[in-house]
Formats: structure tokens, sequence, C-alpha cells
């Protein structure tokens, strides 16, 4: 046995340089990532997904379909190695790119499978590569962004002809998100919208070391696999990674499942037993999280831009129909129209869609079709974004037109019935010469609208004046802008929520962690309105 494992060592080779071209190869190869199996949609076949790792922590995909999984699947162990030879290697397609090598193995009862004993096995230790969630923030709405590398960068000898391949791979992997978390609990299953349809979603609290709880997202195509099993280990606080996840494009940080995600539960590695011991000694902690919802939005920070985040508004083109939002630095004015500010929309927290009603009158909502006593009433309002280079015209919504105008919904219905204006020149003088970091997505659907598109604000931050301090220093424009600003997140649209406050945060990128908590603050709405804005996800 010593000789034929020797032997087959010496033949090993490493995956840069496995190509649809090798025939006659063996390669040594732990599984780091194990998927259940699932069903093609157009074909309905069953297939699964492996991810391997080599001794240089390069990664390469595989699958295994439909007879050859009901063999394979109990011989094929997460974290265990494998000499793996002459399975069938095939270009993948550019959407579906889940590991570093732009090939992937097709493993069936005809590939070489032999496990190798434990002491000879690969570490996967450094095979997984987490992003913290302090750094999340970083990548929404940024397509040029890098987040975390699944593996090492190419190993010298990897092949020329793939180098075109490898910078091609990096575009399609930069949103392949990896984080170490653990599940605290669960909230109530519910529908939401996705196209010209619903679908049934599963949001999770997820925790880790940082004490930034964050909502995490399981998609319809999850639930009965992945959703299940999780949700029965709830009371186990289960240890997982989430691999490849996005990280939603909101303005304040949730993440999800996508069509690539693999979840691996209680991973058998040094960092997981770690997060395991912390969660054990903070259970006081945990139990505050889940009693005062802190995974909610209204508890999150919305984080400034980086430079290579802002954009200039001559750069922005009307005719494109963008989907991710983008940052722009730009002073603030409310549009002196003759319109109404606040709008009546349905108060399905997944529906949020406007309505014809009276404010107090029952009515049926056709989009959620659904009858209710009365509907929610939101503020809403054009305002006049204007930098060095141009102009662009956005609405501004619920928590956000709050704080522009300092009143509720409530009183701005109150003075529409009692025949009373709002003072808009009193307001744009009030916000005159102060700048603020706006996000602004495009919501145009249709064609027969890029003539003239609507553009709604999805994250709004003041930046403060530079404070005194006792011993001065100079600082660049840059650094002074910097110094602080205010950051009102949206409030969440969950079923069990009814919470919208205001959060305080520096938009200092030096600022410390420390300082960013002593800023947090909170503000409730008026309780004497009844009415509880909720964020409009366009």
């Amino acid at each position: 046995m010593t000789t034929a494992r020797s032997s087959i060592e010496t033949k090993c080779i490493l995956i840069p340089e496995l190509t649809d071209t090798n025939r006659n190869w063996f390669a040594k190869l732990v599984i780091i990532e194990k998927s259940p199996i699932r069903y093609g949609k157009d074909t309905g076949t069953p297939y699964q997904k492996y991810i391997f790792a080599d001794a240089a922590n390069n990664t390469i995909q595989a699958s295994v379909y439909d007879h050859d999984i009901e063999d394979l699947d109990p011989i094929l162990q997460l974290h265990s190695t494998y000499y793996i030879g002459n399975a069938w290697i095939t270009k993948i397609a550019s959407p579906f790119f889940m590991a570093l090598s732009a090939y992937q193995l097709a493993i069936s009862k005809r590939t070489f499978i032999h496990a190798v004993t434990p002491d000879n096995a690969l570490s996967c230790e450094h095979c997984y590569q987490f992003t913290p969630f302090h750094e999340l923030h970083s990548f929404i709405g940024d397509d040029n962004t890098r987040i975390s590398m699944p593996t090492q960068l190419p190993s010298p000898y990897f092949p020329v002809f793939c180098l075109l391949n490898f910078i091609k791979l990096m575009h399609y992997i930069s949103f392949f998100v990896g984080i170490l978390c653990a599940v605290i609990h669960a909230l109530p299953p519910r529908t939401v919208p996705r196209g010209n349809r619903y679908v049934p979603i599963q949001e999770f609290v997820v925790l880790n070391e940082e004490e930034k709880p964050l909502l995490f997202t399981m998609w319809e195509e999850f639930l009965p696999s992945e959703g299940s099993q999780l949700k029965s280990l709830i009371p186990h606080q289960p240890i997982i990674i989430i691999s490849r996840l996005k990280v939603n494009t909101h303005h304040t940080i949730s993440i999800g499942t996508q069509a690539t995600s693999i979840i691996v539960f209680n991973p058998e590695i040094p960092r997981a037993a770690l997060l395991r011991q912390w969660i054990a000694e903070n259970t006081t902690y945990i139990r505050r999280v889940i009693q005062e919802k802190l995974y909610d939005k209204a508890h999150q920070q919305v984080h400034p831009p980086i430079a290579s985040q802002l954009r200039e508004i001559y750069t922005i083109d009307p005719t494109a129909q963008q989907t991710k939002p983008f940052w722009i630095k730009t002073e603030i004015r409310i549009r002196n129209t003759n319109s109404r500010y606040y709008f009546l929309s349905c108060p399905n927290p997944t529906c949020m869609k406007p309505t014809g009603a009276d404010i107090d009158t029952d009515f049926t909502c056709f989009y959620c079709r659904m009858t209710y006593p009365r509907p929610l009433a939101r503020l809403r309002f054009e305002t006049q974004l204007c930098d060095d280079t141009g102009l662009l015209t956005a609405s501004i919504e619920d928590d956000y037109a709050e704080s522009i105008l300092q009143t509720s919904v409530h009183e701005v219905i109150c003075m529409e019935q009692a025949k009373e204006q709002l003072d808009v020149t009193a307001i744009n003088s009030r916000l005159q010469n102060t700048h603020y970091y706006i996000q602004v997505r495009n919501t145009t659907r249709s064609a027969q609208f890029i003539h003239n598109p609507r553009y709604i604000i999805v994250a709004y931050l003041p930046i403060l004046p530079q404070q005194p301090t006792t011993n001065p220093t100079h600082l660049s424009n840059t650094e002074s802008e910097a110094s602080g600003s205010i950051a009102i997140p949206a409030s969440t649209a969950d079923n069990d929520t009814s919470t919208s406050r205001f959060t305080v945060a520096s938009a200092s990128e030096s600022t410390s962690e420390e300082e960013k908590g002593r800023l947090q603050s909170k503000h409730l709405l008026d309780p004497s309105s009844g009415i509880t804005p909720k964020r409009h996800k366009p």
C-alpha cells in the first residue's frame, strides 16, 4: 500500500496544470465545500457541486450528476483528502465560476478516487479566506471591487494560455464573499416579490466576534435543504461558512444566497472552534441581540463611500438603466413644486406599492391582493442634487425625507388638512452650504422612460464640519470634508419590526470603531402619529 501511495504521489499535479487537454492525470485534493443535491431548472437533472483544493491552496470546482450521485455522495466527504484521477475536464461558462480555476471536473463512477490516509491528508484550514463583517460595506454597489479571493494567486508555472481566462475570472468572482459566523436566531418565514411573482424566503441572524449582527437571507431554492437543516440546528447555535454570498446592494448591510452559494455546517477548522468558544462565553450578549433586535437595519451604521465610489453628476448617463446605486457628494434642495409631500401605500411590508385609496378608507391592494382598513402614509418629495458639474433630480422618502423636513408625515398631513404650506424657502436656507454623501439609484424600468429617468435616494449622509481640537493641526480639504456625518439608516421591512430610528455615525475613514460607537444615538418618531414610515425598496 505504501508503494502504491508513493507512486500516485509522484504523478500528482497541482490544479493550475489541469486543463481540458490533460489525459492520464492524478491530483491530490481535499474537499472544502460540498453542496446538497440540487436539480437543474430546465432539465430537472440532479447534480451535486464540490470545491477541491490542492496543497498550494488552489481550487477547482467539480460536479457529480444523476445516477452517480447515489454511489459517490457517501464516498466524497467534506474535509477529506483524495487522490483524484482522469475525471473529465471542461471549461466553465462565465457566470458559473465557483473557484479560481477556469475549468471544472465532471466526476463519475469511472473516475479514479482513492481516499488518502489521515497521516498524509491535506489541511483545509488555509483554504478559507473569510471577509470580516466590518469590511462588507466596501463592496456595496461597486462592480469593480475584488472582495475576498478564494485562493492564492496563480503559481509561476500557471500556463500562459490560462492567463486570459484567469484575468476574465477575476471579474466574475469579484463578489464571491465568504464569511464564518454563528447562527443565533431564525425570523418567521415570509414571501417577497421576485420578478413577477412572490417567493418564500427565510431570514436568520448571524454573528461573529465583531459583535455586528447581520440578517442572512436564504432564498427559495435553498429552503428545502440548507434552510430546513439550519432551522433544526438553531437551538445549538451552529457555526457555518457561507461561501460566495451576495452582499445586499441596499445601503445598509445584509447578506443572502445566490446561485453559486454553498453553506458548510459546523466546519472542523480551528477558526470555527474559537468562534464556538466565543459564543459560549457571550450568551448574555446574544440574548440581548435577539430581545432588542440589534440585527435590525435601524441599528446599523451607514458607512461613507470610499473615494473610488464617488461619482460626479455630469458622468451620470440618463439613458442607462442602472441597477446598482452610486454615490455622489452634493448639496441638496427641495424642489418647490405644488405637489404633495407624502403619498399613500399598501401597509404590507413586502408590498408597499402606492394606492389611490383615501387616507381613512379601507381598500384592496391589487399588487398583493390583500384588503386593509387604511393605507400607510409615507413622506416623499423631489429634491435637487447639485455639485460643481451639474444637477440631478431625485426622490427622497420616509426617514430621510423626515430628516430633511424635520417633521413627521402625520404633521404634514395635518398641515394639508388645515390648508397650511410648508416653508420650503426656510428649509432650503437651512440646508444651504451643507454637503452630503448621497447614494442614488435609478429606478427606471422601462425603455420608454429612459429620457425621463427616475432616481431615488437610498442613503443620506450629511457631512459635519470639522470640530476644533485643543491641539489643532493642518487638515487637507479631503480630511476636513470627511470629519463626520449623520447616518440615518432605513427602517426594516420585517413583519415583526416596527422601529424607525436615526443613527449618528462618523464619516471619517480614520475614525476608530470605538469613536463611532460613542457617536451612536436614537431618535424615535413622533408616537402620536400612529404611523410608522417604512423604507420603500424600489
